[in-house]
């Protein structure tokens, strides 16, 4: 049984209450999200798989996951990268997030990047398939396509992030 931790607005543990419970009452909780980057700071845009809880098939350029009760961001994202993408490299944090998008998924997360290593392999059961795009032609792949309600955010962390970082 996955229990996640339950917030109030500021970001505080009130309780914790399992996964379904959560999502089913909209309850305000904890997430991670992270950009998977080549080293020419190409990132991957990614098809969610046809087996996830929410918006099967759509594409986004995160990853991500939930921290469970008592975890860390920290851990949480590191777990999840190895998880989904096999890398093993260290994630770096990018910004915090607040995602409201959805009544049943309200989440206060941190966001991160991490670079590609020779571990990359996308988990079959997250992601049905992905390609590493320059930012400008990631926004023009994804024209036309469902995507997930926070990727319109996610594009705008990207653009800050390599901006800060002389890539854009």
């Amino acid at each position: 049984m996955e229990l996640f931790d339950v917030l109030d607005e500021k970001g505080r543990v009130i309780g914790k209450e399992k996964r379904s419970v959560v999502h089913k009452k909209g309850l305000l909780h904890r997430s991670v999200y992270f950009l998977v980057l080549d080293r020419e700071f190409r990132i991957l845009v990614n098809q969610r798989s046809m087996t996830k809880e929410f918006f099967k098939g759509y594409w986004s350029i995160s990853l991500g996951g939930h921290p469970s009760s008592g975890e860390s961001y920290e851990e949480a994202v590191k777990r999840e990268v190895l998880e989904e993408t096999g890398i093993k490299s260290k994630p770096f944090y990018i910004v915090d997030y607040k995602n409201f998008w959805l009544k049943r998924n309200r989440e206060i997360a941190k966001v991160y990047g991490v670079f590609v290593d020779k571990n990359f392999r996308l988990d079959e059961n997250e992601i049905k398939q992905g390609i590493f795009l320059a930012f400008k032609e990631a926004k023009t792949f994804l024209d036309g396509k469902k995507i997930l309600p926070e990727t319109g955010d996610m594009i705008n962390i990207v653009k800050d992030f390599l901006k800060k970082n002389g890539k854009l």
